[in-house]
């Protein structure tokens, strides 16, 4: 028999040994890191093997703001050890789901999902997308801005509620100067912006001089962060920018 105090001696070094061995594992985020980054990775993908020093840095730079490990396609779990040493990776990895990664819209690798309190909030591809994560991560922005993925996929929860997105100016159409399909794109999906910018700039009376001011042309794919209130429409998202910046 056991007195209450041992009891209790027990059931602390029983929470304390748990506690260790996720750590060890890489369990799934405790409370105090609910981001999550989730690499989808392929050994023998060339793409892979560029973003993988990227996302080498990236995990190292954590800080325990967040988890991050990768999921293999094409590959048994006992050749993982081989292949990850030999990759120079030091995150969990384990083997990729294919069902597990085609409900979560991952179709090609790299991808690198950024989940935040087990939604998934933003999705980034290829170097480039990578680059956009880590300048993301770098400034500090996780828990100030929302996820252009996370934001097309929950429109209605955001109806007339201010945003900070971050992605890409591309025109979705082919007319520039009649269309307003101007969108902040993450390289996957968009959301439509409004009164970013004026089209063109009206001549100047007399010629007079100063800088001309900002038009969308000057924008164009540009990485920006943008600010402003949702507005739905047909059940899409759409963005009144009350404020813009031109990221590096």
């Amino acid at each position: 028999m056991y007195t209450t105090k041992q009891l209790v001696l027990r059931s602390c070094l029983a929470s304390l040994i748990l506690m260790a061995l996720a750590a060890c594992v890489g369990g799934p985020p405790s409370p105090s890191t609910p981001y999550e980054l989730r690499y989808f990775m392929s050994f023998d993908c060339p793409a892979c093997r560029q973003v993988n020093s990227l996302i080498e840095a990236i995990h190292h730079d954590s800080n325990e703001q967040y988890r991050i490990h990768a999921l293999a396609f094409g590959i048994a779990a006992k050749q993982i050890e081989f292949e990850r040493k030999k990759a120079g990776l030091s995150l969990p990895i384990a083997t990729a789901n294919s069902a597990e990664a085609n409900a979560l819209g991952v179709y090609a690798t790299p991808t690198i999902l950024l989940i935040y309190q087990g939604r998934v909030q933003e999705r980034y591809q290829r170097v480039a997308g990578v680059k956009n994560l880590q300048q993301r991560l770098h400034s500090g922005a996780l828990e100030n801005e929302n996820g252009i993925l996370e934001l097309a996929k929950q429109a209605e929860a955001f109806d007339n509620k201010e945003v900070t997105l971050r992605g890409r100016l591309q025109n979705s159409e082919q007319d520039y100067f009649r269309s307003s399909g101007f969108v902040l794109s993450n390289g996957v999906e968009s959301v439509l912006l409004e009164n970013l910018a004026p089209t063109t700039t009206a001549p100047r009376p007399g010629g007079g001089g100063g800088p001309r001011p900002i038009v969308l042309s000057d924008l164009l794919g540009k990485n920006l962060r943008v600010q402003g209130t949702v507005a739905l429409r047909d059940s899409r998202p759409v963005i009144d920018v009350k404020y813009w910046e031109k990221l590096q």
